[in-house]
C-alpha cells in the first residue's frame, strides 16, 4: 500500500524460480493500457560478480563490453560475442554464459539454436541510428 492507501503491488505469482511481481498504480495501468509501444527491461540473475565489478576497474570495463553488444548491427552480434568470449577475463565467464544462453544461444554443430530473446528484440543499433528511445527508464535517459 502507498502513503495514500492505494494498492501498488498488482500481481504476485508466488515463490519460485520464475516469480513475477508487478508493481503499478491504477493510473500507470491506465497509461499502459492506452500506449502503442512498450519497452521492457529485465534484471540479470545474480552471478556473484558484484564484488569484482565494484572493486576491479578492468572487470567493470570488460563487463560493459557485453552490454555494448546491443549497439552492434544485428548481423554482427554473434561474431562480436564470439570475439568477446575469447578475449575477456575468465572471471566474466558466468556472465558470458548467461548472456549466451539467454540472448545469443549456445553454438551447435549446425550453427546456433534460437535464443530465448532474439537479437531483434533487444538490439539497439537501428534505434540509436534513428535517434529513437533506447530505454523506458526515464532515470537512464
Amino acid at each position: 500500500m502507498t502513503i495514500r492507501n492505494d494498492a501498488f503491488m498488482q500481481f504476485d505469482s508466488g515463490p519460485g524460480d520464475h516469480r513475477l511481481v508487478i508493481f503499478s498504480s491504477l493510473e500507470q495501468l491506465k497509461i499502459l493500457e492506452e500506449t502503442e509501444k512498450i519497452l521492457i527491461d529485465g534484471t540479470f540473475k545474480d552471478l556473484g560478480l558484484k564484488t569484482n565489478y565494484d572493486n576491479d576497474l578492468k572487470c567493470a570495463y570488460d563487463a560493459n563490453k557485453i552490454a555494448a553488444l546491443a549497439y552492434l548491427q544485428s548481423g554482427d552480434v554473434n561474431q562480436g560475442f564470439d570475439d568477446l568470449y575469447r578475449s575477456l577475463t575468465f572471471i566474466l565467464e558466468p556472465a558470458l554464459d548467461y548472456f549466451e544462453d539467454t540472448y545469443i544461444e549456445r553454438r551447435r554443430l549446425n550453427g546456433r539454436a534460437a535464443p530465448r530473446y532474439p537479437v531483434n528484440l533487444w538490439n539497439m543499433h537501428q534505434r540509436t541510428v534513428n535517434d529513437l528511445m533506447r530505454t523506458n527508464n526515464q532515470a537512464a535517459s
